[in-house]
């Protein structure tokens, strides 16, 4: 019998994949790792900064849920009534499902008149659907409350219960 010898394997002490790992954090931290965190740090600040937002939004300006899940005031109009009685009846249904403690006839007057010169094109027919954005409701409600008492007081010579 002939004897061969048979090789066994030789192995190099390498590291295992944790040693791997290891080097490739160490070696792509400034061009992966990093890039990657502030990303996901700017991505979680948006998240933060719309939820503090919305939360204002629902406190300061009175927005509610009805407010957004339907963002139109439908009113039809009636025979005699222009523009302006629409958009006061638009305030008045805005303000039915919106209630705002603050919203004096200064306010109300305001209010009425910025949505009557926003939809001062619109035409008004007896019997026909004229649609106001509760957006802009919002907007004029929000800068009313930026009138000093004065004009309040101006305002509300304009506005009868």
């Amino acid at each position: 019998m002939e004897n061969y010898e048979i090789k066994s394997p030789t192995f190099k002490a390498e590291p295992g994949w944790g040693g791997m790992l290891a080097i490739a954090f160490k070696h792509n931290f400034y061009t992966f790792v990093l890039p990657i965190l502030v990303i996901v740090t700017v991505l979680f600040s948006i998240h933060t900064l719309s939820d503090r937002y919305t939360e204002y939004a629902n406190t300061q300006m009175g927005i509610t849920i009805g407010a957004i899940s339907k963002p139109t005031i439908t009113i039809v109009a009636e025979a005699g009534q222009g523009i302006s009685h629409l958009a006061r009846r638009a305030l008045d249904d805005y303000l039915v499902s919106n209630p705002s403690t603050d919203m004096n006839p200064g306010r109300k007057a305001y209010v009425v008149n910025y949505v009557s010169n926003l939809y001062k094109n619109v035409p008004v027919i007896s019997g026909k659907i004229v649609e106001f954005q509760k957006n802009d409701m919002i907007l004029a409600i929000q800068k009313s409350k930026e009138l000093k008492d004065y004009q309040l007081e101006e305002w509300a010579k304009y506005y009868s219960n």
